[in-house]
C-alpha cells in the first residue's frame, strides 16, 4: 500500500510540476587532476584542463579534483545555482573571481562535513549560489571526498534548483 501511494505522488507531482525553464547553463567544463592535493587557485586557473562531461568519475580519496566551469547567464536575471550531487561528498570549494581584481579569489564551502548553517541553501543537495557578472563566467570547484563517487554538476537557474531539491526530497520520503 505505502509503495502505491508513493507511485501515486510521484506521477500526480510529475504531471502537476511547472516545466523545467533552461536546464543546465554550463557551457563548458574542464578538470584538473591534483594526485598531492597541493595546488593553489593561483596554480590551477587559466590551466589547459582536459574536457569533461557533466559527470565525473572520483575513484581515489586521495586525490582532488578542481572542475573548472564556463556558466552562461540565464535569460532573467543573474543567479545561478550550481547545484552538485551526490550529496556525500566531503568537501567542495568554489573559488570565483573578485570584483574588480580577477587575481583575487573569493570562496565559499559546502559538503557533508560542514553545516547546513554554513551552506549558500539549507538543502540536502549540496549547492552555491553565484552571480553570473556578465554573458558568461567562470568558475573553480575543488572537490575532495574520502569515498569513490560519480559526480555530476549542474548550472540552474533558483526555481529550477528547488523544484529538482523538492522531487528528491518527495521521492527520499517514499522510499
Amino acid at each position: 500500500m505505502r509503495s502505491l501511494f508513493a507511485i501515486f505522488a510521484l506521477v500526480a507531482g510529475s504531471i502537476f510540476a511547472p516545466p523545467a525553464h533552461a536546464g543546465d547553463l554550463i557551457v563548458a567544463r574542464t578538470l584538473l587532476e591534483d594526485p598531492t592535493g597541493a595546488l593553489t587557485i593561483a596554480d590551477v586557473a587559466g590551466r589547459v584542463t582536459a574536457p569533461s562531461g557533466p559527470t565525473v568519475p572520483v575513484p581515489s580519496s586521495k586525490t582532488v579534483h578542481w572542475l573548472c566551469l564556463r556558466v552562461r547567464r540565464p535569460a532573467e536575471g543573474s543567479k545561478v545555482v550550481l547545484f552538485l550531487r551526490p550529496s556525500f561528498l566531503n568537501d567542495v570549494r568554489l573559488y570565483e573571481a573578485g570584483a574588480g581584481n580577477p587575481l583575487t579569489w573569493k570562496t565559499r564551502v559546502t559538503g557533508n562535513h560542514y553545516t547546513y548553517g554554513v551552506r549558500d541553501r539549507a538543502s540536502i543537495t549540496l549547492s552555491f549560489v553565484v552571480d553570473v557578472p556578465g554573458p558568461e563566467g567562470t568558475y573553480y570547484l575543488r572537490v575532495k571526498t574520502r569515498s569513490p563517487a560519480t559526480i555530476v554538476v549542474e548550472a540552474l537557474e533558483p526555481a529550477e534548483a528547488e523544484r529538482m531539491d523538492h522531487g528528491r526530497n518527495l521521492l527520499m520520503t517514499f522510499s
